[in-house]
């Protein structure tokens, strides 16, 4: 499955093709790599290029090598036929139907792997067009938790306990933190004009906790973005531009809002 701006590998077919020909039967989907190519144009296009490094050049690679589960891309996507027969196919109505058919794979017994090639693509160049694009794939998300959460026992069961967390911390966690992260800042912003006072004994005490969370996953954030920068193929960029990213999360809360 490529998008239609897609500029892949010349040779991922191959690469696709081989790889599931020395792989077992039960490895049902592969994942390539996906990178923005016009990092240049504007600050939007560099975060997004920054989010994809992180995504696809670092944690996918790394649970996809301890086999669990891949939430799919979306794009340059490529299934064995027999087992997307089996799964039903992809579900027309979730707009992120590629997550949805991740999870339903692996329900099936399915692998879902990486392999080492680049796909090229286009990122929003506007804010409304990037609000409206990750508005719909958070919806999707919410989608796809709800459906399969629609009898819980059973997704544990199928999927396991391991991939059963995974898949709400990819899902539930980056829904939840996009929204506290703009949370955290308005409270942080009460504090610094004045409205400390009004914040009383456990509730100052959480604000704290949450400060202190906020700096490490700054750290971590920082740390992950500024090693995918200055390992990513194409165009170069530096490493402080993740010092950004709070601000492109600030963004993420809205569009969980919207969706």
């Amino acid at each position: 499955i490529f998008d239609a701006e897609d500029r892949p590998d010349p040779n991922q077919l191959r690469i696709a093709a081989e790889t599931f020909a020395a792989g077992p039967p039960e490895l049902g989907a592969l994942q390539a790599r996906l990178s923005i190519d016009h990092v240049g144009d504007n600050w939007l296009t560099k975060m997004f290029a920054i989010e994809y490094a992180c995504q696809f050049d670092r944690l996918l690679p790394m649970i996809a090598g301890r086999d669990r589960i891949v939430l799919l891309g979306g794009t340059s996507n490529h299934f064995r036929t027999d087992a997307l027969v089996k799964v039903g196919g992809w579900d027309a109505f979730n707009v992120t139907e590629d997550a949805d058919l991740a999870v339903r794979l692996r329900r099936r017994g399915y692998r879902l792997a990486m392999i080492d090639s680049d796909t090229y693509e286009e990122a929003p160049l506007t804010m409304s067009v990037w609000l409206k694009q990750r508005s719909r794939w958070f919806k999707g998300y919410i989608q796809t938790w709800l459906v399969h959460h629609r009898r819980p026992a059973a997704l544990v069961q199928e999927l396991g306990l391991a991939d059963t967390a995974l898949m709400n911390l990819f899902i539930v966690g980056a829904l939840t933190a996009a929204v506290a992260h703009n949370m955290f800042l308005v409270a942080l912003a009460g504090a610094a004009v004045g409205l400390w006072p009004m914040f009383g004994g456990v509730l100052r005490w959480l604000i704290v906790a949450q400060v202190f969370t906020a700096m490490l996953s700054y750290g971590v954030n920082f740390a992950l973005g500024a090693v995918a920068v200055r390992e990513r193929r194409g165009e170069p960029m530096s490493p402080w531009a993740v010092l950004w990213f709070p601000l492109y999360w600030v963004l993420m809360g809205l569009a969980v809002l919207l969706a």
